[in-house]
């Protein structure tokens, strides 16, 4: 693996909106998941959504690209809006799957698939792809395009999915615990490679994670999620002077402790 030893320089966040959010309900059953959520992802910023586990927030994700199976349990009376990359994702779904860079939690391909042959599949659906990206972020993370699934480790894997959504190049990355069984070293490339994504392509990026250092590296702003709903949005350095010892899990806790209260 190349380590970086300084983070990338980071672009301006401009003024568009790659997300925009209000009032989306989503329930499985009678009951809703996400109860009435409001948020908006600018062009060319890293979002952070932080929550306790079962608060929405991989839901959220896959509904954003369409990934779920949702028609039957969508609720979106008059006024709901979600709009992503100026795409429904219900009407559009397949046009917006093919502008975004999506990583789920887990992903399990055919053991016998090899690293290309994963990649010739995303290439397929992605008109934006870049052999030369995904042969820089390969080298970066330690890996070839002959390794087999098989053989790779939890965070190998992750490090792969990474992979794939950065060599598509696309306006707007979906990342669900995209730090998840990575080494420190690991975690600090992948957060890199994030902010060099931006950075190029001008893109957007959405990531859901619990591990909080690496949030406070790479994020402009975090959501918290409590009680279905989106509690605050706050940029990194707003809730880190919250705390007394600028402590940013601190902070997030009391947030949420708040939120769940209310």
């Amino acid at each position: 693996m190349t380590m970086a030893t300084e983070a990338p320089a980071r672009a301006e966040v401009g003024a568009e909106t790659a997300v925009k959010i209000r009032g989306l309900r989503f329930g499985w059953t009678r009951k809703d998941v996400l109860k009435g959520v409001d948020l908006d992802v600018q062009v060319g910023e890293i979002m952070a959504l932080v929550g306790a586990n079962g608060a929405g927030k991989s839901t959220l994700l896959s509904l954003l690209c369409g990934a779920e199976p949702y028609r039957p349990f969508w609720r979106r009376p008059k006024g709901v809006i979600v709009d992503v990359l100026g795409l429904d994702p219900v009407r559009n779904g397949h046009e917006l799957r093919s502008k975004i860079g999506y990583v789920p939690d887990r992903t399990e391909l055919p053991k016998w698939m090899k690293i290309r042959d994963h990649f010739r599949l995303v290439k397929a659906l992605h008109p934006r792809w870049e052999d030369r990206e995904a042969a820089r972020f390969l080298e970066r993370f330690g890996l070839n395009e002959s390794m087999r699934y098989a053989d790779l480790s939890k965070g190998q894997r992750m490090l792969e999915n990474v992979t794939a959504a950065l060599a598509v190049r696309p306006p707007l990355l979906l990342l669900d615990e995209p730090f998840s069984g990575l080494d420190p070293v690991a975690r600090r490339l992948v957060t890199d490679g994030l902010i060099e994504h931006m950075c190029e392509n001008r893109a957007s990026v959405l990531l859901v994670s619990h591990s909080i250092a690496d949030v406070e590296r790479c994020a402009d702003r975090v959501a918290l999620f409590a009680g279905g709903r989106v509690a605050e949005v706050a940029s990194v350095d707003e809730l880190r002077g919250r705390s007394e010892h600028g402590d940013l899990e601190d902070a997030l806790v009391a947030v949420a402790l708040d939120g769940r209260a209310a």
